[in-house]
């Protein structure tokens, strides 16, 4: 076989691969739409770097994908996230926060049974070491979001001797269910509840 035969084989076989590589990464942002669609959610909480215009300037913010349109967001720590989950963290040891979208219940409602279920929810997703759970009173509509009702639930635990306590904004959208969770240290709390709740009110575009 001659050097040039060789070499376009290879060249071939290499530009077969890219194409495969292509197909296959195709492939699977097709399969992730599909689940999120199958699940009836739109929104896709992957950050992306955006500036949102203002009066004589413009604002740095990060913006999320809802179908074909922008919602966009001021977070008030360092963040990553991915398709359905937008990770905060806070500069503080043992703090946490998060976004979380989740598909919305056939009946969306605040009802005493549907918070009867997320408080069992929570209470089992705690560390099997967690102790001394105590639940504060709820908050029905702590803010509004773009008209859309809000309930939070707040609880405090002891893990390893340490006082936590967590507090979940819950609210539903047209087509999926947000979750707003913050856990930190008991005596952290207040600070940090209150530059995250401050936060929301800049989370803007999502019907």
């Amino acid at each position: 076989m001659l050097a040039t035969d060789c070499g376009f084989q290879f060249l071939a076989q290499g530009a077969w691969q890219g194409r495969m590589v292509s197909m296959m990464s195709a492939i699977a942002a097709v399969a992730l739409f599909a689940c999120g669609a199958a699940r009836g959610q739109s929104l896709n909480l992957t950050p992306e770097t955006h500036r949102t215009a203002l009066e004589g300037g413009s604002s740095p913010d990060i913006a999320f994908h809802d179908g074909d349109a922008v919602v966009t967001y001021e977070p008030p720590w360092e963040y990553t996230g991915s398709h359905d989950k937008l990770l905060l963290k806070p500069r503080i040891t043992g703090a946490d926060a998060s976004i979380e979208a989740r598909p919305k219940a056939s009946v969306p409602d605040f009802s005493k049974d549907s918070i009867t279920s997320l408080k069992k929810e929570l209470a089992a997703s705690l560390p099997k070491d967690a102790v001394k759970v105590e639940w504060a009173a709820d908050e029905p509509n702590v803010l509004l979001m773009n008209r859309h009702e809000t309930y939070r639930v707040t609880f405090s635990f002891t893990l390893s001797a340490q006082r936590f306590t967590e507090t979940v904004i819950v609210c539903n959208f047209e087509k999926e269910q947000l979750r707003f969770v913050l856990t930190c240290k008991e005596t952290d709390f207040k600070k940090l509840y209150d530059s995250f709740r401050r936060s929301l009110y800049t989370f803007q575009g999502l019907a």
